[in-house]
């Protein structure tokens, strides 16, 4: 991924970044401050600075302009632990760990939860965490709210994702397990 970035300069401005040619131009990419695409090897790119007038001041002033290659996304891993609980309003509690490193605009964890009630019936209940991206490994806990009946002790299944997003990309993992669900609800 490739950046263009105008941010450094002393008006407000943005960028365009464009592919083709004259009657032809591919829109890649348009935002103010920095914007980021998947340049290809042999393609010819347009850049376009503007100024975006969300500073009310006028019309331009010293362009800082900076093409480079985008950062790396955060980096982001979770576990899931094999048991849970239930409160005795029927919800699951599901817990684990999550590390993230690098730069992140924001980073969470988020899970449904499933369990089989009976012959036909499951109980379907989701939850999030929002977590910090700072290297160190954190517990998290979510409390799976049911969307249609009650949890209680025995198996389900967790369906856990994490994903922490940067200025350009994000990272991501996911975690399907089999958490017994056990306690007399609290």
């Amino acid at each position: 991924m490739r950046v263009v970035d105008v941010s450094g300069s002393d008006y407000s401005a943005g960028a365009i970044v464009a592919s083709g040619g004259p009657g032809a131009w591919v829109l890649e990419a348009c935002a103010p401050g920095a914007v980021g695409w998947f340049a290809t090897v042999g393609q010819t790119y347009t850049i376009l600075a503007f100024d975006d007038q969300f500073d009310g001041a006028g019309n331009g002033g010293t362009l800082d302009i900076t093409i480079d290659v985008a950062p790396p996304p955060p980096s982001i891993d979770i576990t899931v632990n094999p048991t849970g609980g239930f409160t005795k309003a029927g919800s699951a509690i599901i817990s684990g760990t999550v590390t993230c490193t690098g730069a992140a605009d924001f980073a969470s964890v988020e899970a449904e939860v499933r369990q089989s009630v009976g012959r036909v019936a499951t109980v379907r209940g989701f939850g999030f965490f929002e977590t910090t991206c700072d290297g160190t490994t954190q517990q998290w806990t979510i409390e799976a709210i049911p969307d249609s009946g009650l949890f209680r002790g025995g198996k389900a299944v967790s369906v856990t994702f994490a994903i922490a997003c940067g200025a350009f990309d994000c990272g991501v993992d996911f975690e399907e397990r089999i958490v017994k669900l056990s306690g007399k609800g609290k």
